[in-house]
């Protein structure tokens, strides 16, 4: 069953943006009048509290602000939280919009504008269409006409919408590799759809290394994809892209059980490891500069059949494709692309596990590329 977002109904606060300096107070806070010697509390006055008068105190006026809200992004390391925004500009105005708040954030040398919910929770980043003059918060189906028109009003926060067809998820690091998981919304299994729809954009924490786990996440709904980024330290890099939440989508790819290309041995049909059709992986496979390897897989193939196996992003490498009988010695079928990748298709006539082996012929392409097994529906 597919998550149920939450309607937002409270109002918002629009922060037009804050001074950089923190120590420069928007106006002097003046005291409230007295109170009367019989006990009366003295009269508020905005910006401070009221002077406590014999035998009763002064009304509290309204807080002072601490820091001009003059249209100026507010400058800091790390993305503010509401409760930030909240303190810096003391006199944002209340206005109605959908229940969310909105306000200027800095990230690097670039100012954005947020949406945040009634409970403080990031939303998205708003994005302004100067040329049919919308505007839309990635991440969510919030869009307004205009510039007067509410945004966000019960939006939802997750990356897949109601138009959502596709996700697409391409994961690397340095040092154990990355694969590829494709998958229409209408394939993903019921935990894999409420994983997706748990996927948020988050705000950049500002933090960056180099080397960590990093995700590309592409969600298609007819001709439009949306783009994502997933990272370790959720920080941009000095980058533009919008950011989701990295464990939330390693948790939908924990499911899917892809090899990423320098994080298994496939040296021999003893040591491969087990794929399986259908699971949306298209798994790693690398090679360095010079080398010619050959990788072994086992085939599960769950049902007699009609499957495939097929390589993407091959570059110039000629490579070879056998499928063996259980005792990975009787060869069952065999392939060679030529100038293109390889594919290999095989009628099952029973369940098992088969080996499959891939060989680099030739080639001078290096780094990652990727292998999939997927059956093939009946015409």
């Amino acid at each position: 069953m597919r998550i149920a977002l939450r309607v937002l109904g409270v109002g918002l606060l629009v922060v037009t943006g804050c001074s950089e300096s923190r120590e420069e107070p928007a106006q002097e806070a003046r005291g409230g009048a007295g109170g009367t010697e019989n006990g009366e509390a003295g009269g508020g006055d905005e910006g401070g509290a009221g002077a406590a008068g014999e035998g009763g105190a002064g009304a509290a006026g309204a807080a002072g602000a601490t820091q001009l809200c003059d249209g100026a992004p507010l400058d800091c390391d790390d993305c503010p939280t509401l409760a930030q925004l909240r303190e810096g500009c003391a006199d944002a105005s209340s206005t109605d919009c959908g229940g969310t708040m909105v306000g200027p954030l800095r990230s690097g040398p670039t100012a954005f504008t947020y949406c945040y919910d009634g409970a403080g929770e990031l939303i998205g980043r708003i994005v302004v269409d100067t040329d049919v003059g919308s505007r839309s918060v990635e991440g969510s189906d919030c869009v307004a006409e205009g510039t007067s028109e509410p945004l966000c009003d019960g939006g939802p926060r997750s990356i897949i919408g109601a138009e959502s067809e596709a996700i697409a998820i391409s994961q690397f690091n340095f040092f154990s590799g990355g694969y590829l998981f494709e998958r229409r919304l209408d394939q993903l299994s019921i935990e894999q759809l409420e994983l997706a729809e748990a996927i948020r954009v988050v705000p950049p924490t500002g933090d960056c290394w180099s080397d960590a786990t990093g995700m590309s996440i592409t969600v298609t709904a007819g001709d439009e994809q949306q783009l994502y980024e997933a990272n370790e330290f959720t920080g941009t890099c000095g980058g533009e892209q919008t950011l989701v939440d990295f464990e939330a989508v390693s948790a939908l790819l924990a499911t899917a059980h892809c090899l990423s290309s320098k994080g298994y041995d496939s040296s021999s049909a003893e040591k491969a490891p087990s794929i399986e059709p259908d699971s949306g992986c298209w798994h790693g496979l690398f090679n360095s500069h010079g080398d010619a390897p050959s990788w072994w897989f086992i085939a599960d193939i769950p049902s007699a059949g009609d499957y495939q196996v097929t390589i993407a992003d091959c570059g110039d490498r000629t490579l070879q494709l056998d499928l063996f009988e259980e005792d990975a010695t009787t060869e069952l079928a065999s392939t060679t692309g030529e100038n293109e990748c390889p594919v290999l298709a095989y009628t099952f006539a029973a369940p098992g596990r088969y080996p499959l082996r891939l060989e680099m012929l030739s080639g001078s392409y290096a780094g990652d590329f990727y292998l999939g097994l997927d059956s093939v529906p009946p015409p």
